[in-house]
């Protein structure tokens, strides 16, 4: 048999969506905190590897670990598994402390015995005695207002009273005896029922006690003892030691218990997974909007204002709870993450300005400013400089796709090694000068290659024109 639950597809939707929009690892303690409704408290109990979801002290739902996370166990074959378990580790529990219950019980045990005797015998001699008590306790609510209350408050409670007290007292008796554990956690059962009836009662048999005895001191005398009742000051302390060592939910018998968790479950669980949702993303809104902070001082540190960026931190915190959360926590976490190496590519950018800047002075004051090569460089260097604020606007106003400060650096060093590379005229090539000389031997060269074809090879029909031998060339 499966367990169905009413909000199956929303809840696998919720844990879905929350597992990827997410990151964050809960705490058992914090995935219990998600169950709890306004006023409630929660709590997780650790149990052969599973967590017990506790709200105001009664089981509501068991989480498994999950990787780092916890899962919420929603099947009906696991909750009934895992309660299993839960209820062999209560009843050594309940074998623990069994003997310091009995022993809390027996402090008081004597006390609450005689004072429902003689609140019974009090109840019992004035409604049924002799005349005076008839003509004026009985029937004289007037002007025995205090005792009449108490007759008739013990004359309509004490017989509750009594059975809830003795049933407590077996119960307890019972636990000492070794029993199974289905015996065991219904003898707790019966005795915290028990005991808690009795505790939210004996301030009234307490004060029907002093009503009782405002007029008589010997109300509540009985064959010669005086059977009366003790503070309740002296009485419940007793009782809520008992109720802390047995009182606790989880002694319930397993069946019972399996059937809870699966109920509470099913209310719960769809809440539980939105509250998770709900806490991550703010967790997360507010760790992204964190460091969005810390960049935004770090620019306006140099005078940059991101303004666009507290707008988006501003967008995502008002998306949280919202199908759109995922997409723009992811969008704007990328952003965090380029406006962190444009600041460090931004802080390298103006670093190379200024050795750029140092450069050209050194150059300019060994050539002089009127030297066209430092005025070129001066330049390049305005245009590295008109860069970076383009890139500041970028950066403040969010267009982080124009964004290119590793450009404007690798610009900067470009210039800063032109700077240091310039050298002195003297010690630089003309090529101007270079180009006529070379001009120069190549027309020489020529000359004397035609002198020489000439005279190798006279024209037709005329004087034989002298040779010119390789000595003459030379010469030449």
């Amino acid at each position: 048999m499966v367990f169905p639950l009413k909000n199956s597809f929303l809840l696998s939707a919720l844990f879905i969506l929350s597992a990827a929009a997410l990151s964050f690892a809960f705490t058992a303690e914090e995935e219990a905190g998600f169950f709890a409704r306004e006023g409630e408290t929660a709590s997780a109990v650790e149990f052969d590897g599973y967590q017990m979801v506790l709200i105001n002290g009664v089981e509501t739902a068991v989480l498994k670990q999950s990787g780092e996370n916890f899962a919420v166990v929603q099947d009906a074959a696991g909750i009934d598994a895992a309660v299993g378990r839960y209820t062999e580790k209560a009843f050594e529990d309940l074998e623990g402390v069994s003997a310091q219950a009995a022993s809390e019980l027996n402090a008081t045990r004597g006390d609450i015995d005689k004072c429902i005797i003689g609140s019974k015998w009090f109840s019992y001699n004035l409604t049924r005695g002799g005349v005076y008590v008839k003509f004026n306790v009985r029937y004289d609510r007037f002007h025995f207002p205090k005792e009449w209350g108490a007759i008739w408050f013990i004359h309509n409670n004490s017989k509750s009273f009594e059975g809830n007290w003795t049933a407590a007292k077996q119960a307890i008796d019972s636990l000492e005896q070794s029993p199974s554990q289905e015996e065991a956690l219904e003898s707790a059962r019966v005795a915290t029922e028990g005991l808690t009836f009795v505790k939210g009662q004996y301030p009234n048999f307490y004060q029907a006690y002093l009503n009782a005895t405002s007029s008589n001191q010997f109300a509540y005398r009985y064959r010669g003892e005086d059977e009366r009742c003790l503070p309740t000051a002296n009485v419940t302390p007793h009782l809520d030691a008992v109720l802390a060592l047995i009182g606790s939910n989880k002694f319930s018998s397993p069946a019972m218990l399996k059937e809870s968790v699966k109920t509470r479950t099913q209310e719960r669980a769809a809440e539980a997974a939105q509250n998770r949702l709900k806490t991550g993303a703010s967790a997360t809104a507010g760790d992204l909007a964190s460091e969005a902070d810390i960049l935004a001082q770090n620019y306006s540190a140099y005078g940059i204002e991101l303004k666009k960026l507290k707008v988006e931190a501003e967008n995502l915190r008002s998306a949280i709870g919202k199908p759109e959360f995922e997409n723009q926590s992811r969008t704007f976490e990328q952003k965090l993450a380029k406006y962190k190496t444009s600041f460090t590519q931004y802080l390298d950018a103006r670093n190379l300005i200024g050795q750029a800047d140092a450069a050209l002075q050194n150059a300019s004051q060994r050539y002089g400013p009127l030297d066209g090569r430092v005025s070129d460089l001066n330049a390049q260097l305005q245009g590295v400089k008109i860069a970076l604020r383009e890139n500041e606007n970028a950066l403040g106003a969010g267009n982080l796709d124009l964004v290119n400060m590793a450009g404007v650096g690798e610009n900067a060093t470009v210039v800063t090694s032109s700077a240091q590379g310039l050298q002195a005229r003297e010690n630089e090539i003309d090529f101007v000068t270079l180009a006529v000389v070379v001009f120069v031997l190549l027309a020489l060269a020529g000359g004397a290659y035609w002198l020489y074809q000439r005279r190798q090879n006279p024209p037709l029909g005329g004087t034989s024109a002298p040779r010119v031998s390789l000595k003459d060339i030379e010469e030449i």
